[in-house]
């Protein structure tokens, strides 16, 4: 079952980031999401999707609701391809941060 996010401190954190240029190719979005955002903490997972629904969206997975708060802080509005971003934490976890929490069976 998918929870809020924010866990404790050593469980990974998902970033929910909009306002993405929708024109760039995935790879090189995910390749720049990645520079940007593993000077705030270490990078588990990118998520980004090309389909109507995700369009301009991406997911960052940090390694702690502590570095993903400080990528939250430091980079809202930064514009990237012309863009500013909006950030926030996710309101579910992903598979990366279940995986990591709870082990590749699902078991705690």
């Amino acid at each position: 079952m998918a929870t809020q996010n924010g866990g404790g401190a050593n469980q990974p954190s998902a970033t929910f980031v909009k306002n993405l240029e929708e024109r760039i190719a995935i790879p090189e979005l995910i390749e720049a999401l990645h520079e940007l955002f593993t000077d705030y903490g270490t990078v588990i997972d990118i998520v980004a999707k090309r389909n109507l629904k995700a369009k301009g969206q991406a997911f960052i997975v940090f390694s702690t609701p502590e570095e993903a708060a400080s990528a939250i802080e430091e980079v809202q509005g930064f514009e990237l391809f012309g863009k500013p971003v909006v950030l926030d934490f996710a309101k579910t976890r992903s598979d990366k941060t279940v995986e990591q929490t709870e082990g590749p069976d699902g078991l705690e």
